[in-house]
């Protein structure tokens, strides 16, 4: 079982010393054995066009701990991160990330990192599947929808018993006053019934 110290220095980046010190004290704080290092200096790169720990994967066996000083050294994104995670649990690589104390060294821990990649997993099969639409212009939806306005309620009135006579009334062409009038109501209240129930009326009647 070896100890591996992983160094990542982008093109530019200057700081092979700093990851190299910090490494080695805490292998020595934490009483690992002999640290052995691999550097890699990438150039800078697109997103996805040159794989973090291309070269350190393939020394690392079940059992060897692996250092590095941060998350960055991992991966550009938090989904390569994961990923990163992911095949160091899979393969029984302990990993200590120093500058944050990260502890990947129990078969909880791993299942917790396997759990988060597969649900990123789904989320991006997800927005695959079923990307996000235009929103409908809020006019659209008016013009194309349905709208319902509420109906209004009609209270019954005494004047529903007499509509045959009412219609008749109003059929010879007299006017809503003389109607209401030998009817024995007042006009507005019968105003108010011929608008609300639309009676049949073959010569509408005046409205004086």
């Amino acid at each position: 079982m070896n100890v591996y110290g992983y160094i990542n220095t982008p093109t530019g980046n200057n700081d092979f010393h700093a990851q190299h010190f910090a490494i080695l004290s805490f292998a020595s704080n934490n009483r690992l054995d002999q640290v052995h290092f691999i550097h890699e200096s990438a150039p800078d790169r697109l997103h996805g066009a040159k794989p973090i720990l291309s070269g350190m994967l393939d020394n690392l066996h079940r059992g060897d701990t692996m250092l590095t000083t941060d998350f960055q050294k991992l991966g550009d994104t938090t989904v390569a991160v994961l990923d990163a995670l992911s095949i160091l649990s899979r393969r029984g690589v302990r990993l200590y990330v120093v500058n944050s104390g990260y502890r990947l060294d129990s078969n909880a821990d791993a299942l917790v990192v396997n759990m988060a990649c597969s649900l990123l997993e789904m989320i991006e099969k997800e927005v695959l599947v079923h990307p996000e639409q235009e929103p409908v212009p809020i006019q659209m939806q008016h013009e194309d929808a349905d709208i319902q306005t509420p109906t209004r309620r009609i209270r019954r009135s005494r004047l529903d018993d007499r509509r045959s006579e009412i219609e008749l009334l109003l059929s010879t062409g007299i006017s809503l006053s003389e109607a209401a009038r030998r009817l024995g109501v007042s006009r507005p209240a019968l105003t108010d019934w011929v608008e609300s129930r639309n009676p049949s009326v073959h010569n509408p009647p005046a409205t004086t």
